[in-house]
């Protein structure tokens, strides 16, 4: 009977233990799938994810490079039209500087062909004098505030006024120069 008894407790010890581990199983979800429907990933679907990220990665920052890129590229335009603009307005200043002192000695020559007349400018206009505080006063070549400089003025300056002209007064100094300035700084 012994051998009985042995048998009979072995084979229960086989059942509870297949109950047991059907049991596990079917908790942990090994037998028949997780339990939770959300986790059904499977190794392969896991290397397609990480393929596909690691694509989307390197799209990314090939996407980010060719922004980059396009930035400094368009950085570079910027600073060559910057330097193309700077050289034109330094042509523009040369050209200018150039033709007043081509000028110059013609106004000279005028100024002295010009005595009597600047003698009755005299009378008419009168002498005025520059008054501006801090810094000379821009000389413009016509009667416009926003006209070509051609020299400036400084304060205390004794000048002729030859003329008067939409706020602006044309006025010789006394080294000859003739030019426009700002009403509102000419005193007399």
């Amino acid at each position: 009977m012994k051998l009985k008894n042995v048998l009979i407790a072995l084979a229960i010890a086989v059942v509870v233990g297949l109950a047991l581990g059907s049991i596990i199983a079917y908790t942990s979800g090994a037998l028949f799938g997780p339990k939770d429907p959300l986790v059904t990933a499977s190794s392969s679907d896991v290397e397609t994810s990480l393929v596909n990220a690691s694509d989307l990665e390197n799209q990314q920052k090939k996407e980010d490079r060719a922004k980059a890129e396009k930035a400094l590229s368009d950085a570079e335009k910027e600073s060559k039209k910057a330097d193309q603009s700077t050289s034109e307005k330094k042509t523009k200043t040369q050209k200018t500087e150039s033709t007043t002192s081509q000028s110059q000695p013609q106004q000279a020559a005028n100024t002295q062909a010009a005595a009597p007349q600047q003698q009755q400018a005299q009378a008419g206009g009168g002498s005025a004098t520059i008054n501006v505080q801090g810094a000379d006063l821009n000389m413009r070549a016509a009667a416009d505030p926003s006209a070509t400089i051609v020299g400036s003025v400084s304060n205390g300056t004794q000048v002729t006024v030859l003329d008067r002209a939409n706020g602006m007064v044309h006025i010789q100094t006394g080294d000859g120069r003739q030019a426009w300035v700002a009403q509102d700084y000419v005193n007399g």
